[in-house]
C-alpha cells in the first residue's frame, strides 16, 4: 500500500522498469506519474500506458477474489473513483484455480466503465503463463477489470430480485420460485444459448452434463439475477 506521503509524486521514467505493488491507496494529494511503457503492476494487474498517465487521489486500487457474479473469473481489480482517458496496454494475471468454471481457452478481457456497463474484449491470451491483455489504441474508461467467457456480464442491476432456484445441482429439472413475471435464458461454458423460455419450471435432461449459467429477468423492472446451474 502506498500511503502518508502529501502531495507527493512518483515519476517512473525509464521504459523498461517493472513496478510491483500491492493494493495501492492515493490520499491527500499524493499521485504516481507512469512513463510511458513503463510496466506498472498492481498485485498482477498490469498497466503499460502508451504515454505518460497519472493516478491521482482519492483512489484505491484493490484486488478482490469474489466473483462479480457466476460468469467471471473470481479474481476482479476495483478502483474506488474512475480512471479515466487510459490509453495502452492492460494486463489481467490470474490463476487456475480462480477461473470459476470458466473455460480458459475461451477468456476475454472484461472492463467496466464509468456507466456500470461491461465490455468484453478479446486480446491476447497466455494459458501457459496465465495472463490476458489487450491494447487500447483510444482512450478508455476503467473503474473495474476481470475476464471471463465470451459473454456479456451483468451491470450493477443484477442479483436484486427476490428468487429461488432448485434443486442445484440437478440431473433433470430445475424449479423457479418467484411471484414475478420473468424471461429466462441458459447459457454455456462458450456463451452460447441453449434455452429461452418464460416457464417456470425448466427441463434440463437434454443437456449435457457441466456448467451453465442461468439469467433471470424480471419483465416489470428489467432487473436481472445470475446463477451458475450444476447438470450431472
Amino acid at each position: 500500500m502506498i500511503s502518508n506521503f502529501k502531495k507527493f509524486v512518483l515519476l517512473f521514467l525509464v521504459p523498461t522498469l517493472y513496478v510491483n505493488a500491492q493494493d495501492i491507496t492515493l490520499t491527500g494529494g499524493e499521485s504516481i506519474t507512469i512513463s510511458n511503457n513503463t510496466v506498472f503492476n498492481i498485485n498482477g494487474l498490469e498497466l503499460i500506458p502508451s504515454a505518460n498517465y497519472t493516478l491521482t487521489s482519492p483512489n484505491t486500487i484493490s484486488k478482490s477474489s469474489t466473483a462479480i457474479d457466476p460468469l467471471s473469473i473470481d479474481r476482479v481489480y476495483n478502483f474506488d473513483n474512475l480512471i479515466s482517458n487510459y490509453q495502452g496496454r492492460i494486463t489481467l494475471f490470474y490463476e487456475d484455480s480462480e477461473l470459476n468454471g470458466a473455460t480458459e481457452s475461451d477468456l476475454v478481457l472484461q472492463i467496466k466503465d464509468g456507466a456500470s456497463a461491461w465490455n468484453k474484449y478479446s486480446g491476447t491470451l497466455d494459458t501457459t503463463n496465465n495472463y490476458l491483455f489487450y491494447d487500447f489504441a483510444a482512450p478508455i474508461n476503467l473503474i473495474s477489470v476481470t475476464a471471463s467467457n465470451n459473454i456479456t456480464l451483468n451491470s450493477d442491476k443484477s442479483n436484486l430480485l427476490a428468487i429461488k432456484v432448485y434443486p442445484n445441482p440437478t440431473a433433470d429439472y430445475i424449479i423457479i420460485d418467484t411471484k414475478l413475471s420473468i424471461e429466462t435464458s441458459i447459457y454455456n461454458i462458450l456463451g452460447q444459448e441453449v434455452i429461452t423460455t418464460n416457464n417456470k419450471e425448466i427441463d434440463l435432461t437434454k443437456l449435457n452434463s457441466g456448467t451453465y449459467f442461468l439469467w433471470l429477468k424480471d419483465i416489470a423492472s428489467k432487473n436481472l439475477n445470475s446463477y451458475k446451474i450444476i447438470k450431472n
